[in-house]
């Protein structure tokens, strides 16, 4: 609140966060609906998109056993992290509507599913399955560009808001590359493997500016609030780092093995100081009675 001449003027700075979140969350609403009503039609859908579709090639049965041979490790670690992040997501709705605790978890949970669901996609093994080279790949990248919100928002909770604004901002720029790259890629200008040094220079916009919150936080000692959730935070940096420069200029290698092991690393963490912070919730509810 700002005081002016003896009256009170609602906060400017806090009313334009307040439109730019929500300016943010109906475009990756828009975004999300796009991508699931993509997928729900590709799969009804026979035939698969001509021309740039060829971009992806097809697999062949005897491909695919190799394939199969080759990522069937990769495949069930990928599997496993989609598990726990449904079990993460279960425990925060759990929080939020048994215990009536906001929990950050349910966030983290949702980015680790996603990132999951990027990893799946982007191995031979469901290429194959499906049938549908076009779909999976596609669905690879749309659910990359989706990563980052969840963390977002998960991050915004742990730091309590104090860089929203930026946040938001990261947000709608990344909302802005998303729609350009599908309308690119749909309308056949570019494919998203042609978009897939900007995609991730654009990711990594996104994880700079995450590190420079988490730098901030450390600088003026506010990492002491979350400090087990900040050492997973950093542990995720570093692989999204080293992912992102292995999926850009790294060709022929499998991309999501780095990043999977960081996804352990900050879920876990993460699981413990959500332990914690219930502990000490019912600690201070049993202080209070």
């Amino acid at each position: 609140m700002i005081a002016l001449k003896g009256r009170i003027l609602p906060d400017t700075e806090d009313k334009t966060q307040r439109h730019l979140v929500i300016l943010a969350a109906i475009i990756f609403a828009g975004i999300t609906v796009f991508t699931l009503w993509f997928f729900l039609y590709s799969l009804l859908c026979t035939e698969q998109p001509q021309g740039i579709s060829a971009g992806y090639g097809e697999m062949t049965v005897l491909t695919w056993i190799e394939s199969c041979g080759r990522d069937i490790l990769f495949f069930i670690f990928a599997e496993a992290m989609l598990i726990m992040s449904l079990l993460a997501v279960i425990i925060g709705l759990l929080l939020k509507y048994s215990q009536r605790l906001r929990s950050p978890i349910l966030s983290m949970g949702l980015g680790v599913f996603l990132v999951a669901l990027w990893l799946l996609f982007n191995s031979g093994i469901c290429r194959g399955a499906s049938n549908n080279a076009y779909l999976s790949q596609t669905m690879s990248y749309l659910t990359m560009l989706l990563i980052p919100y969840p963390f977002f928002y998960y991050l915004d909770m742990l730091q309590k808001k104090r860089y929203r604004t930026g946040f938001a901002l990261l947000v709608l720029y990344l909302e802005l590359v998303t729609i350009c790259c599908v309308l690119l890629h749909f309308s056949g200008v570019l494919s998203f493997p042609d978009m897939m040094p900007f995609c991730a220079f654009t990711l990594g916009m996104m994880i700079a500016g995450v590190i420079a919150s988490l730098v901030s936080d450390y600088m003026r000692g506010f990492y002491r609030e979350y400090r087990i959730s900040f050492i997973g935070m950093t542990g995720f940096i570093l692989t999204g780092i080293l992912e992102i420069v292995a999926v850009a200029f790294m060709e022929g290698r499998r991309a999501g093995s780095i990043i999977l092991a960081g996804l352990y690393w900050t879920l876990t963490l993460a699981i413990i100081h959500q332990l914690y912070a219930v502990r000490e919730a019912q600690q201070q509810t049993a202080m209070a009675i």
